[in-house]
């Protein structure tokens, strides 16, 4: 892209389509007339075709920070149009990351709780304008390496719904996979809301305190599965000097539940900040009662299948069978709206777990007169799996 408006002074990120740079503008186009600062922060688009999804996130990621007046999340000043591609300014904060601090490993435990606490901040204003980030991670979180003041950055996947399900099977799906969370993987019958961010967080904190993700893997598949079915260590077993309190926080976090979490960031950061003044008062921070101040600001359906055992545990039998070579088939009758879907799609974390694969059609009584539809809907399922 030409950007002769501009005098590109480093560039902090590139990936595939999308270059983040620190420049002086040329010009008023691109002036920050907020700021002091003789530099602003462009992101554009490295393509001279960017692709209709491409622009919609970009629009998104413009209105959405336009509409968040918060000392900790980044500010955009502008969206130009450069061509057929779009540039959004914003305001010159800090080019170190979160994630550059814990490559460093240089701070202190004290530090990291003064983060963790800023942290929970920045999601509340986040969540009070009943916004989804849906991309928290370390890399996501610009931080000044003097003040330790940090900024939520990269609203491109955020959402404004208060609930949002993800479809099925997505294989298509957005956000890091090693922070994402198991209702955001599509795998999983939960719906979307604003408690996957914590689980987000969770992971974030884990690798802020003890300097390590929970799980890695080179395949995509496998992490998605240790998200969705695996337990990670507890920080406290991991990393020596971990207050048990501190572990529980970051261990309810990352809980596979929704319910399990805390429901809101009122209660996560009373919780927080007694660790931190604990901390700082005596050097050590003693074990209390997790999320008493913890009362949720949402009403909030529960997920969990109740009454469905025993049909269950007999699908999941002839599940075991299946697995060890026999032929099997199940039946699941009933009047619509008594929960077929649901106990079906329960099924889909325990198949996972056993490398296995889940596709699914399912019959619609407005479209009677498609012949096979349930098993054309069940293939293209099966054929954009072996193609990913």
């Amino acid at each position: 892209m030409n950007l002769s408006q501009c005098e590109i002074k480093n560039i902090l990120y590139s990936y595939e389509d999308t270059v983040v740079a620190r420049v002086i503008p040329n010009n008023d186009e691109f002036a920050n007339t907020t700021s002091e600062k003789p530099t602003v922060i462009i992101k554009y688009q490295n393509t001279d075709y960017p692709s209709t999804e491409l622009d919609s996130r970009w629009k998104n990621e413009y209105r959405i920070l336009r509409a968040i007046d918060s000392k900790w999340v980044i500010k955009a000043h502008a969206l130009k149009r450069h061509k057929n591609s779009h540039i959004l300014v914003l305001e010159d904060f800090s080019s170190t990351t979160l994630s550059d601090l814990i490559t460093t490993n240089e701070l202190t435990f004290s530090q990291r709780l003064h983060i963790a606490c800023q942290l929970i901040s920045a999601l509340a204003d986040v969540h009070r304008l009943q916004l989804i980030h849906r991309d928290i991670n370390p890399s996501n979180i610009l931080i000044d390496p003097a003040t330790l003041q940090l900024k939520l950055c990269d609203f491109a996947l955020a959402t404004r719904l208060s609930h949002k399900q993800i479809k099925l099977l997505n294989y298509d799906l957005w956000g890091r996979f090693e922070y994402i969370s198991p209702e955001q993987t599509g795998r999983t019958s939960i719906k979307v809301d604003y408690r996957s961010d914590f689980y987000s967080l969770g992971v974030t904190l884990y690798e802020l305190f003890s300097g390590r993700l929970p799980f890695t893997s080179q395949n995509a598949m496998t992490l998605l599965h240790s998200h969705i079915a695996r337990t990670p260590e507890s920080l406290a077993d991991i990393k020596q000097g971990i207050p048990a309190v501190v572990s529980a926080i970051v261990t309810k976090l990352m809980d596979k539940s929704p319910e399990n979490r805390y429901q809101s960031t009122y209660g996560l950061q009373a919780d927080l900040d007694k660790c931190f003044e604990q901390w700082n008062k005596n050097n050590t921070i003693e074990n209390f009662i997790l999320a008493e101040s913890d009362v949720s600001l949402h009403f909030n359906v529960s997920n969990k299948l109740y009454g469905r055992e025993s049909e269950l545990a007999t699908i999941l039998e002839a599940y075991q069978r299946a697995c060890t070579g026999h032929t099997e088939l199940a039946m699941v009758s009933g009047y619509s709206g008594v929960g077929k879907s649901a106990l079906v799609h329960e099924l889909q974390k325990n198949i996972i777990a056993t490398d296995g694969l889940f596709i699914t059609g399912k019959c619609d009584q407005y479209n009677r007169g498609q012949p096979f539809l349930v098993l054309i809907e069940a293939l293209q399922q099966l054929l954009q799996h072996l193609l990913s």
